[in-house]
């Protein structure tokens, strides 16, 4: 696979981009779970402060605990597949900018519950977030839009979950995965409407 490293803000090849985007596994990397998470039962074993998972398996955990975007009864590989399937939705709007010093591909499609976003590092060739909002035009202000979403994104602004404050604030940042976290999850909690 070849991966795009052109710079954020020049018009970009979408079939392309979505085509490497489209077939991209999760990033693999163990990730610090979010102290809002630590006590609860994963996989038969208890959340510890310091425990670490897979990084697609923290992004479901947060989509199906903390968000409640999707249902509990998801696993990984279905997670996965939704994140593909926003990707390639025909009225997908595609953005880019660099967070974390990283390129990134920002992917949004309509869904079942609000917008599925979808995060994808150019320069790693994986995926990095994917998670469900309220439509919001605000929460991609300031991303270089490649192509125009085909639906509508309301201008108000949307108030972000609460358990990003806390995750933002006690985010260990000591890879370039995990940096590329802790960026999205601030752009989740201070991009606005």
């Amino acid at each position: 696979m070849t991966i795009d490293k052109s710079a954020p803000n020049q018009k970009l090849s979408v079939p392309k981009l979505t085509r490497q985007a489209a077939t991209a596994p999760f990033t693999p990397e163990l990730m610090a779970v979010d102290p809002v998470l630590w006590g609860s039962f994963w996989q038969f074993d208890v959340i510890a402060p310091g425990s670490r998972l897979p990084a697609p398996e923290l992004a479901l955990l947060r989509a199906v605990r903390l968000d409640q975007t999707w249902p509990q009864t998801t696993l990984p590989a279905e997670f996965l597949t939704d994140l593909h399937a926003a990707i390639t939705h025909p009225q997908a709007g595609v953005w880019t900018v660099t967070l974390g010093q990283t390129p990134c591909a920002v992917f949004a499609a309509p869904g079942p519950a609000g917008v599925t976003v979808v995060w994808y590092g150019r320069a790693t060739g994986c995926l990095h977030a994917g998670y469900r909002m309220a439509p919001a035009a605000g929460h991609f202000a300031g991303l270089t839009q490649q192509r125009a979403p085909g639906f509508h994104l309301p201008a108000e602004a949307v108030r972000p979950p609460g358990w990003l404050a806390e995750s933002v604030a006690q985010r260990p940042a000591n890879s370039l995965v995990a940096r590329l976290d802790a960026a999205i999850l601030r752009w989740r909690l201070y991009a606005t409407g």
